[in-house]
């Protein structure tokens, strides 16, 4: 079973992107408590929904292109 909760930089390397993409996404585009928390000084991506707003990306960027 996934863990619901992931550190920032091991996500943006299971994706193969750098974490400076992450944190833009994360101050432009996600909510702090549904996309991500931060814990101490340490900020944990919620797999589940940041992987949902990922495919509703992927739907608009389609749907642009059509």
């Amino acid at each position: 079973m996934e863990p619901k909760f992931i550190h920032r930089k091991k996500y943006a390397e299971k994706l193969g992107v750098t974490d400076r993409i992450i944190e833009g996404w994360m101050f432009e585009k996600w909510n702090r408590g549904q996309h991500y928390v931060v814990v101490g000084k340490q900020t944990l991506v919620n797999i589940p929904e940041v992987d949902k707003w990922l495919i509703s990306q992927q739907e608009l960027n389609h749907t642009e292109k059509a």
